[in-house]
């Protein structure tokens, strides 16, 4: 799952309040897989990832406006083995 967030997190975002703050997640997980982390990571997958990816800036200013830090760029190297983008989130129900 780490892996996912660090690959979602590589994107931005607009100012407008995000699907991310206001909407249930639309994707469905398991009754096994189904706790309030993980609607929460699926609402921040589909605000970032689906509405707001491949405009990168769009989800930069996304992550700003949800209070993200970003991650320095030796941390994301060594995380994914290359250059990138790596964001820092403290979501209502865990560490993003």
């Amino acid at each position: 799952m780490k892996k996912l967030v660090a690959a979602m997190v590589v994107f931005g975002a607009a100012i407008a309040p995000s699907r991310a703050e206001q909407e249930p997640p639309t994707l469905k997980l398991t009754p096994e897989l189904n706790t309030p982390q993980a609607q929460e990571l699926l609402r921040l997958f589909e605000t970032l990832c689906v509405d707001k990816y491949p405009d990168g800036a769009a989800v930069a200013g996304e992550l700003e406006h949800m209070g993200a830090e970003a991650l320095s760029s030796d941390l994301v190297q060594k995380g994914l083995g290359g250059p990138g983008q790596g964001w820092r989130l403290q979501g209502a129900n865990g560490s993003f």
